[in-house]
């Protein structure tokens, strides 16, 4: 029995996050230029305009750079989103941002701070400031889910920032949640789901998830992004058989009635019943067990065990910006518990007392929405909050990757991939395909 996928549910945002980012080259120095900072990082006033590119209009940003000018009217904050071409698509105007940005930075004139969410960051590294230096002055890392942060370091140096984060998670039907465990790769997932709806009558009963395959197969596939391709190495290991097993396991899903296919998905129906919800520790509902009777949560992790996480604001600065301190007073701004607990945050705080500030925010309007309508609702808000942002923080601390994708993989995974959810090709034709315009990538 299928009914039609309430919006307030969806959290699809999470599954394309990544899907209109294209790659364009990035060129930079051979020897990055790092120097210490000055006095100024310690908190003491700076003068000079900072100015932030983005490709996107960002209500945080504006947020805080309004704030922060107003703080500091010898410092304001110029905010500049990227402007395409009249009529470019969504992925051509990507690859003229990311041009816009390699021009800009080989000629000398790019901003003092990048927005690095839609670039392929890892390519920048000689173009960006060490920002490690920055933070042993005046910033308080203890009081920050510090692994996020170390994540992201490249060889002992920090060049690029998160502001916020998600992880990926399943929230489990309460009554079969002992099933599956507190931390679950897919395939685990997969296998002891379909088991448990064989013994629980078949699939006229219950379905596994509430998404379609090539939705769950595109969110596999971010989780183990670091097994499937070495980029460092230059090396492609989509042909190892865990590709394959990987579209025949969630097209097998569709096909047995495990899952809703993709098309059931398109047209917004799902089951009535599932065992596991599909979800991001952006989702406090579920996370905290509102949501009943999906009150048992677990993190999704790699097929090696490992744990990624994802941001929406990561921050870069140009190291030949002429005015470095004051960006770092910026981005060090950005992180202060002040506006890591604005409601404009894209994603979760990384800051540990903003993080429980905004859940507790979330529960109590959540409860004043719950009360209105006569559903449950849960007066103990500081032991909800206190187990939330204890759980997230202990998933944050376990974090080994971040979880991006690069935008050339992005595209020919999607496009691919689709077709053959569709039925159009075969899983050894597709991976074929995508082997070879990765391979090729890999080797320019």
């Amino acid at each position: 029995m299928k009914m039609k996928l309430r919006e307030t549910n969806a959290f699809r945002i999470l599954i394309f996050a990544a899907l209109i980012f294209i790659l364009a080259g990035c060129g930079g120095k051979t020897e990055p230029s790092v120097s210490a900072p000055s006095e100024n990082n310690a908190g003491q006033p700076v003068k000079g305009e900072i100015t932030l590119t983005t490709y996107y209009e960002d209500a945080f940003l504006n947020e805080a750079a309004k704030i922060f000018s107003e703080q500091n009217p010898d410092t304001p904050v110029k905010i500049n989103v990227y402007k395409p071409v009249d009529g470019a698509n969504d992925t051509d105007a990507v690859e003229m941002y990311v041009t816009y940005i390699n021009t800009a930075l080989a000629s000398g004139t790019a901003d003092d701070i990048l927005v690095m969410s839609n670039l392929p960051y890892y390519r920048y590294s000689d173009s960006l400031t060490d920002l490690a230096p920055y933070m042993q002055t005046g910033f308080s890392e203890q009081d920050y889910i510090t692994r996020l942060f170390k994540v992201l370091d490249e060889n002992g140096k920090r060049y690029t920032l998160p502001i916020d984060f998600y992880m990926e998670m399943f929230a489990f039907h309460e009554d079969y949640a002992e099933h599956f465990g507190s931390t679950i790769s897919f395939s685990a997932c997969n296998e002891i789901g379909r088991n448990l709806i064989d013994n629980l009558g078949g699939t006229q009963n219950f379905s596994l998830y509430n998404y379609d395959g090539f939705s769950l197969f595109f969110n596999a596939f971010s989780v183990n992004y670091h097994r499937l391709i070495d980029f460092p190495g230059k090396k492609s290991n989509l042909k190892n058989g865990e590709l394959l097993k990987m579209f025949n396991d969630f097209k097998n899903l569709e096909n047995d009635d495990y899952i809703p296919t993709s098309q059931e998905f398109f047209d917004m129906e799902i089951p009535d019943n599932y065992l596991a919800q599909y979800s991001s520790t952006a989702n406090l509902t579920l996370l905290i067990g509102y949501d009943k009777p999906f009150t048992e949560t677990a993190l999704i992790t790699g097929e090696g065990g490992e744990v990624y996480y994802g941001t929406f604001t990561q921050l870069g600065i140009n190291d030949s910006s002429k005015n470095k301190e004051a960006a770092w007073q910026f981005v060090a701004f950005l992180l202060s518990e002040q506006m890591q607990s604005s409601p404009q945050l894209p994603a979760l705080p990384i800051n540990k007392n903003a993080l429980r500030q905004s859940t507790k925010r979330e529960l109590e309007e959540m409860n004043q929405t719950r009360k209105a309508n006569g559903m449950y609702i849960n007066e103990d808000l500081d032991s909800l909050t206190n187990a939330a942002a204890e759980k997230i923080e202990s998933w944050a601390s376990r974090a080994q990757y971040f979880s991006y994708f690069e935008p050339i993989v992005t595209n020919v995974v999607f496009e691919e991939g689709y077709d053959f959810f569709l039925g159009n090709s075969s899983a050894e034709d597709v991976i074929n395909i995508i082997d070879n315009k990765i391979s090729l990538y890999l080797a320019e």
